[in-house]
């Protein structure tokens, strides 16, 4: 055709000759669904990754309390090697923003549990004597617990879809393993 052949058509004979043409169609279709496909993407990360966190930080707080409940008297030197090995499981998430509490309990013979001791990294250890709520299932009267809670400020590392900072936190209540109670001395 020859150039100006538009001038020729009329303006139905032009839609009709256009809504034949069917080139580019897979092009606008793929600019249409691009964006969808890379908040999809991005969001799967984000969350796999945060889901990542939250098994580790809930690994780190098993780990740490049953460390701990295998000692019948734990010193201070020890206490801080099983709080460093804790850190090391959230690897490779930074432990800056880990937050330790480990807590030994008594449960006295009328089912009231209080703090025994308290020992925390990042964060603030728990009042000696302070009442403790204590989930059901393992509380028993005249009996020691080892508490370890863990809490973890995780920012997406992305941060496209899912933004903001998540606060992840876990707490495990563990039995002695030996003896009663776990006693710490400094």
């Amino acid at each position: 055709m020859k150039k100006g052949w538009l001038r020729h058509l009329s303006p139905r004979a032009l839609a009709a000759r256009l809504a034949g043409d069917e080139r580019g169609v897979s092009a606008v279709e793929f600019a249409l669904i691009l964006p969808l496909m890379l908040i999809i993407y991005f969001g799967t990360i984000d969350i796999s990754q945060m889901i990542s966190a939250k098994r580790k930080l809930s690994h780190s707080a098993s780990a740490l309390g049953d460390l701990i409940t295998q000692y019948s008297v734990i010193t201070s030197p020890e206490m801080e090697s099983m709080l460093d090995a804790a850190s090391a499981i959230m690897a490779p998430y930074s432990d800056t923003n880990l937050k330790i509490v480990v807590a030994g309990i008594w449960i006295d013979d009328k089912g009231n549990a209080t703090v025994s001791w308290s020992v925390a990294r990042n964060a603030t250890p728990l009042t000696k004597g302070a009442a403790v709520t204590v989930p059901a299932k393992v509380k028993t009267k005249s009996t020691g617990l080892v508490m370890a809670e863990l809490d973890y400020d995780y920012t997406p590392q992305i941060g496209y879809v899912v933004t903001g900072t998540f606060d992840l936190n876990d707490r495990f209540f563990l039995r002695p393993r030996i003896g009663d109670e776990v006693e710490y001395k400094k």
